[in-house]
């Protein structure tokens, strides 16, 4: 029992988290880099994000974690030319992380659901 609101009471701080990245720290950066570089900036990090899910296991999270930093880093240093803080950058890949994971339990929802339905 007090693991398992142990577990929510994490779930809810990194709801939390999510959503002041997304208030503030978005917008700051938004005001640092054009749209488009942001976007571009986006999409490599949600690569990345895929990428780490892949190679790695759940166990093994500050080495996906580490590999995605460095390829984003690398990534803006080399083909986008932005310059941000490594915080900055961990800010991003968090949000990415945290969206990639809802996108995650929605389809496994829908696939149980279409399982049931067959049933």
């Amino acid at each position: 029992m007090n693991s398992e609101l142990f577990v929510k009471i994490i779930l809810a701080i990194v709801s939390i988290c999510g959503a002041l990245v997304t208030a503030y720290v978005v917008p700051f950066i938004k005001s640092k880099i054009s749209s488009e570089e942001l976007s571009k900036l986006f999409e490599y990090v949600k690569i990345a994000v895929r990428c780490a899910e892949q190679i790695y296991t759940v166990e093994q999270w500050q080495e996906k974690k580490e590999y995605v930093m460095n390829y984003v880093m690398n990534i803006m240093n080399e083909k986008l030319h932005i310059n941000l803080s490594y915080d900055q950058i961990d800010t991003i890949v968090e949000g990415i992380v945290n969206e990639v994971k809802h996108n995650k339990a929605v389809i496994n929802t829908l696939v149980s659901n279409e399982s049931v339905k067959e049933d």
